[in-house]
């Protein structure tokens, strides 16, 4: 299975709880390993418990007691944290692929990628992330719930009928969720969409212009022109991509092959 992951990372000023352990936990991380921690960060052999030991006499609490985060500084210096564990609750994590509505708190400029190097001065891309003020993914998401909801009472109070109305419902009520979880956050903290394990299932000829984000505002400002055929088509083509996506994450297409 390929997982991706949605992440929370709050400003450490803003962070009231454990503020002081995590500051102390910030510094003694960069100067172990020299860069701060990420979801790309790789432990290599013994490495994690040898971190695990100094850095549990450097706060001088037992090794099982020690809560580790993701953190990254920004042009300005300023600490964002994401503390790891589910008492948390800064992540959600979706396996084989994601759905429609997590792009919805995203613009397609903020698409990035990871980059690999391979030698030779060489580097490839293999990996996608969408990164926004959380703020800014609000306002989007609230913009979403206002085109759907517009449309879906004028489906309430006529006769049209959308094939994509069903998707449009379960997008509605999924991007209410995510609304609800944001605004558990300070404003100022980021959203990180990590596209993670299933990049290694997409094409590498089309992994370049992957962008969902842009595909999804696409959609909707299409449904909000009222073009409601060319939303169709938009949206299929964004489902069958992604459906085979998924169909290779569960090894389906694997399995049709060897039939």
């Amino acid at each position: 299975m390929a997982k991706s992951i949605m992440l929370i990372y709050e400003p450490l000023s803003a962070i009231k709880a454990d503020k002081a352990y995590w500051e102390s936990y910030i510094s003694f991380y960069e100067k172990f390993w020299d860069h701060p921690s990420s979801p790309r960060s790789i432990w290599s052999g013994t490495e994690y418990e040898e971190f695990k030991t100094a850095l549990s006499r450097f706060l001088d609490i037992e090794i099982d007691k020690i809560e580790n985060c993701f953190f990254f500084k920004d042009e300005n210096g300023r600490y964002y944290v994401s503390p790891l564990g589910s008492e948390h609750l800064n992540a959600l994590v979706i396996e084989n692929a994601i759905p429609e509505s997590w792009f919805v708190p995203f613009d397609e400029s903020e698409r990035n990628f990871f980059y690999t190097h391979t030698g030779f001065g060489a580097i490839t891309m293999d990996g996608i992330y969408y990164k926004t003020r959380l703020s800014s993914g609000l306002e989007r998401i609230k913009k979403a719930y206002r085109i759907i909801g517009n449309l879906e009472e004028r489906i309430r109070s006529s006769d049209l009928r959308l094939p994509f109305s069903r998707l449009l419902s379960q997008i509605h009520g999924e991007i209410k969720d995510l609304e609800v979880w944001l605004s558990g956050f300070d404003r100022d903290s980021f959203v990180i969409l990590n596209y993670g394990d299933i990049c290694s299932h997409i094409h590498p000829q089309t992994f370049k212009n992957e962008n969902t984000a842009m595909e999804i505002w696409e959609f909707l400002s299409l449904v909000e022109s009222e073009k409601f055929e060319e939303a169709d088509l938009k949206i299929r083509l964004v489902q069958q991509k992604w459906k085979e996506i998924r169909d290779r994450t569960s090894g389906k297409i694997e399995k049709s092959r060897l039939q």
